[in-house]
């Protein structure tokens, strides 16, 4: 079992001393909290010295590739109600041929501004993508498919209509 931290401070400093208060995991909220792209480099910056693994959390657009190239290495992506969503994802994490992950890795952190030799070579193996599903919807297109591309589905806490309260239940007593 893994133990993980889940904030929407926004602020560095508590991101530091999350990351080395022995969680597994720590997720840097950009759905909701009030982050921006400075504000999560900041975090991810201030976390590195840290045990804890790194989780961004963003929307399904434009965010998701300027996190990639900041350096985050797991993401997650709510809202994603079907297969194709989850395939479109998996893709858009993912350098060509097997994705559509645009290349800029000689001016981005995330290849340590081209001195890692082999960072496209190594990329695609080195992220891990998680879908959140949050909808009665979800749950009966992807909740329990296996998905090779995806790191794993997420449930969410908080089912988005009381539709969504059973089968969300019973996806997390079979998770």
């Amino acid at each position: 079992m893994q133990i993980g931290l889940w904030w929407r401070a926004a602020h560095p400093m508590i991101a530091e001393i999350a990351a080395s208060a022995g969680y597994d995991w720590c997720l840097i909220d950009g759905e909701h909290a009030p982050n921006d792209i400075p504000t999560i480099l900041a975090q991810m910056q201030a976390m590195s010295g840290g045990d804890a693994s790194i989780v961004v959390r963003v929307g399904q657009d434009w965010v998701l590739k300027q996190v990639l190239d900041i350096s985050a290495q797991t993401v997650m992506v709510p809202m994603v109600e079907t297969a194709d969503q989850a395939a479109a994802m998996a893709r858009a994490v993912r350098y060509p041929p097997v994705g559509v992950r645009g290349v800029a890795a000689s001016m981005v952190r995330a290849s340590g501004y081209d001195l890692i030799p082999d960072c496209l070579d190594n990329a695609n193996d080195e992220i891990c993508l998680i879908v959140q599903v949050e909808s009665a919807l979800a749950i009966k297109n992807i909740a329990c498919r296996p998905m090779d591309d995806v790191g794993r589905t997420d449930g969410h806490p908080y089912p988005i209509n009381p539709a969504g309260q059973a089968p969300a239940e019973r996806l997390y007593r079979a998770l």
